[in-house]
């Protein structure tokens, strides 16, 4: 375990303490030597379709380091690319409980609560925290009036965003509502421009 670690081999430390039965030794290597090394190690029990509630139960002593500003991010990455997110609610959703402020956090709720269409509207325009780049763009994908709700609470920042994906899927309505709020002449100027072809 201790060479391993040394040299980055955490996912073939992972398979082989997996494949022989020896989880208990997965548990003391993250949540005791090395919690950085988490994110790998759930990418790994996934790829060999461990039990989930093992994972869960293997997240739950597991605090994201703080000389680790990424963890979570990366945590959340593993998980997404192998299209199970969900694993993570009750993990994040004690991160909150706690009351982090990590955009991480609070971004891979926003995916979560949009896939298992748990009030994400309620979420994305009342939550302070998340990234609205990132999880506007996770919405396009899935629900294009979720990503402009995701957009419009960024309140500037987002604006090329918002316009966008109200022009993608013709939500006229609700573009010029935002821009008669926002009263931005710049703003107006580039839907209103000669340049737009959504002008009309």
């Amino acid at each position: 375990i201790h060479v391993c670690d040394r040299n980055g081999f955490v996912d073939e430390l992972t398979q082989y303490l997996y494949t022989n039965n020896m989880y208990v030794f997965i548990e003391a290597y993250v949540q005791r030597m090395n919690q950085k090394a988490a994110p790998v190690v759930v990418g790994s029990l996934l790829d060999m379709n461990a039990n989930e509630d093992q994972i869960r139960k293997l997240l739950d002593n597991v605090r994201p380091p703080s000389d680790d500003p990424e963890f979570i991010d990366r945590l959340v990455a593993e998980v997404e690319k192998r299209n199970r997110l969900k694993l993570l609610r009750p993990f994040l959703e004690a991160r909150n409980q706690e009351g982090s402020e990590d955009p991480f956090v609070h971004n891979g709720l926003a995916k979560i609560y949009v896939d298992i269409n748990n009030n994400p509207s309620q979420f994305l325009t009342s939550n302070k925290f998340y990234d609205s780049v990132v999880v506007g763009d996770y919405c396009e994908r899935r629900d294009p009036h979720l990503a402009f709700v995701a957009y419009k609470r960024a309140w500037g920042p987002c604006d090329d965003q918002l316009i966008s994906v109200t022009n993608k899927n013709g939500f006229f309505k609700d573009q010029a509502r935002y821009l008669v709020e926002r009263q931005d002449a710049e703003l107006w100027e580039k839907v209103l421009g000669e340049t737009n072809e959504n002008r009309r």
